[in-house]
């Protein structure tokens, strides 16, 4: 009940660290691509038509400058200046996109000394079409990843399914960062204490630059393994709740409970953390009827666990807790005892 701000901060928190290394990883591939192909066009175009040599000289100014000269041999530049913030739904990853776009193109660039819009390169328009394509992907990606918590989930049709979406959170995240911190130390042993020759390793290539790379490296197969290991092992396992505490979050199914309270009673949603989808809220009461019944009902995938404790609290008996959280997932609503009819 009360820890349940605490469990919605840190899920988004675990859900950004996924949808930001997802993002990442395209928003490089994208660089990449582009980079390889601008740079191939650079290569064959200078004996094209006049046309083509202006879009020639453009293209090598793109991948040939004082921006990117110096980070050419490394990759810890250009991922060191990416900033993953979570975002939620596609079109505000594609309006934090924009922003993050036009931060480069004015802010960024001018700082690096490839002046306002990237003009000062000599590559013409181009550096603002592809940081645009680039940060448009992200964008895209980023909100995609973040907003997909239900993907880690076990589901049977023969019973409700049990979501495990808290512990697949959590888990991917430690693999991301697991991962990426075992690549990166193994990369910054591997720049630093082998003497390279240039034979294995291109000679222009950094130690931080190798660490990064293989830092990525292990962060995506963290991941893999962080997920494969948020698979429940018992997908049959039926929920339990207990004061204060939320250990599982359940799929919703409107279906009334059946009688377990005593007659005469008032129970009163006093709290709620987010929009249920019964449309209760704070100040909704739940009478006991004559024939046992909670009426309203709730949904049936919260009844099981709330049985023992709403009885407890009907009945008075001493054990009985103050207030009953629901288990159920983003929304939760908390019950009180109310008056006595």
């Amino acid at each position: 009940m009360l820890a349940t701000p605490l469990h919605a901060s840190t899920d988004r928190v675990q859900r950004a660290v996924v949808a930001g290394f997802s993002a990442t990883v395209v928003l490089l591939t994208v660089y990449l691509a582009g980079y390889a192909l601008v740079h191939l066009f650079a290569l064959v175009a200078p004996a094209a038509s006049l046309s083509h040599r202006f879009m020639a000289e453009w293209l090598q100014a793109l991948v040939q400058n004082r921006l990117v000269d110096p980070a050419q041999p490394t990759l810890y530049v250009a991922l060191g200046l990416q900033v993953v913030v979570a975002m939620a739904g596609w079109l505000r990853g594609l309006l934090f996109a924009l922003v993050l776009w036009v931060g480069t193109l004015l802010v960024a660039l001018p700082l690096l000394g490839a002046g306002v819009l990237g003009v000062d390169i000599g590559a013409g328009p181009l550096p603002t079409y592809t940081t645009l394509l680039a940060y448009l992907a992200y964008g895209v990606i980023l909100s995609l990843a973040y907003a997909a918590r239900d993907d880690i989930a076990a589901s049977d049709e023969a019973v409700p399914p049990t979501l495990l979406r808290g512990a697949g959170w959590n888990r991917t995240a430690a693999g991301i960062a697991v991962g990426a911190l075992l690549g990166a130390a193994t990369g910054l042993a591997l720049g630093t204490l082998v003497p390279w020759q240039g034979g294995v390793v291109p000679g222009g290539l950094a130690p931080v630059a190798l660490m990064m790379v293989l830092a990525l490296a292990g962060a995506g197969l963290g991941e893999l393994v962080g997920s494969l290991a948020a698979l429940p092992a018992e997908p049959h396992a039926q929920p339990l709740a207990r004061v204060g505490l939320l250990e599982e979050r359940l799929p919703l199914a409107a279906e009334a409970v059946p009688a377990f309270v005593a007659p005469g009673r008032l129970i009163r949603v006093v709290a709620a953390h987010g929009a249920c989808q019964l449309g209760y809220r704070p100040g909704q009461t739940f009478r006991c009827s004559a024939a046992g019944q909670l009426e309203p009902g709730v949904c049936a995938a919260a009844q099981d666990a709330l049985r023992p404790l709403l009885c407890a609290m009907v009945e008075g008996r001493p054990d009985a807790p103050q207030q009953v959280a629901c288990p159920i997932y983003d929304h939760m609503l908390v019950f009180a005892m109310a008056e006595v009819a």
